[in-house]
């Protein structure tokens, strides 16, 4: 540096000074997995920071995606991943005279499982309880199918929330077994099915038939009920040899 006087140049003065190199973010943390998202957080790189980039990629290889977020923002959201799958993400901040320096950071996403121990249980002649241990993950809906192991009736399904691990088959068809099949739906797609098979019951009749009260013109009869939803009961009766 030298002073610019009226008259002329004063003496020169030197010295030596370096720039801060372009800074780098700090604590980058990759959190929540599910199947298809992992979460993305990090402390502000220091300094003016235009904007921040987001590189990801499996760890065993394939194509880098990239996202950005604005400067004043320390986390993102990675969407549509492969389940089940190791990520290598990179965070890097940008400034006005480039890209500063980068930092990475391994995660996971979680496997699209499937359910677990299917146990069918309590047959009558029309229905088939069955129940489950859930499958990992965020699981939107299980979808239950079923069909008899025998002839070419069609499978049929019914669907429940997530959070419930059983379900009453109804309407089935008597002394008939069974294929079922359950399946956990994603909000990314289909997992693993898992199949158990059942039985239901055959048509039963009524038991302890009781004849009783008898008058000159009149009998009186009583029973327990037989198994199933019965819609009426027909009693038959004729003279006999005396």
């Amino acid at each position: 540096a030298l002073p610019i006087y009226a008259d002329g140049e004063g003496g020169r003065m030197t010295g030596r000074g370096k720039t801060k190199p372009l800074s780098t973010v700090k604590n980058l943390r990759v959190y929540d997995p599910t199947t298809s998202t992992l979460n993305v957080r990090w402390d502000h790189a220091e300094g003016n920071v235009r904007q921040y980039k987001i590189l990801y990629v499996p760890a065993s290889g394939g194509v880098e995606e990239m996202t950005t977020v604005p400067g004043n923002t320390n986390y993102a959201v990675l969407r549509n991943l492969q389940s089940d799958t190791r990520y290598t993400v990179t965070v890097l901040p940008v400034y006005a005279e480039g890209d500063g320096g980068p930092m990475s950071e391994p995660g996971k996403t979680l496997e699209r499982g499937g359910a677990k121990n299917i146990n069918v249980y309590n047959p009558t002649p029309n229905t088939l309880n069955v129940r489950w241990e859930p499958a990992p993950g965020n699981v939107r809906q299980y979808k239950v199918s079923y069909a008899p192991l025998r002839g070419t009736r069609p499978s049929e399904s019914v669907l429940v929330p997530g959070n419930t691990h059983n379900v009453l088959l109804e309407r089935l068809t008597p002394d008939t077994p069974y294929a079922i099949n359950v399946m956990a739906l994603y909000p990314d797609g289909e997992g693993n099915p898992s199949n158990g098979q059942g039985t239901t019951l055959p048509r039963s009749g009524p038991r302890n038939m009781r004849v009783f009260g008898e008058t000159t013109n009149s009998l009186s009869v009583s029973w327990d009920h037989a198994d199933g939803p019965v819609q009426q009961y027909r009693i038959i009766y004729s003279p006999t040899d005396r």
